[in-house]
């Protein structure tokens, strides 16, 4: 009984550990894994996200809003994050740079179906600054040059 108290009249005079969250908020971590950004422009409709990823999340979107047949290389992901892991494998494999990392992790939904992004809604993002730009063979073709 006396650690219990002893316990919680040391405690009283600390700092409280918790933060007020919508006006304060933490620092993630460099290497935080959140949501996916598509560039449209540059995703080549190879299906290789579709194919690396381990929980099947993402599809292909393969047909326009009035249900006719897109060619392949116009193919684009759509993600239920529902579901996601976030592995970012598919950030890892694909080979235009089209899906790239974000440290965004707020995704309020009211509703599970909410949490389909469709190919526009994941080349939205609130704040660019939360996008990582990991453009690998950039980064290989520089150390290469210098």
């Amino acid at each position: 009984m006396f650690k219990g108290l002893w316990l919680v009249i040391k405690n009283m005079f600390r700092k409280p550990v918790t933060i007020q969250y919508p006006q304060e908020r933490l620092q993630v971590a460099e290497r935080f894994r959140g949501r996916q950004f598509l560039r449209l422009d540059k995703c080549i409709g190879c299906h290789m996200c579709a194919e690396v990823c381990p929980e099947k999340c993402i599809k292909m979107v393969e047909k326009d809003e009035k249900g006719k047949d897109l060619p392949r290389s116009q193919h684009r992901p759509s993600v239920d994050y529902s579901a996601c892991m976030f592995c970012n494998l598919c950030v890892d494999v694909c080979p235009a740079d089209a899906l790239l990392g974000t440290k965004e992790f707020k995704m309020p939904e009211e509703a599970r179906n909410g949490l389909r992004y469709s190919p526009q809604r994941l080349n939205t993002i609130d704040d660019l600054s939360k996008v990582k730009v990991t453009d690998k063979r950039a980064a290989i073709a520089a150390k290469t040059v210098a």
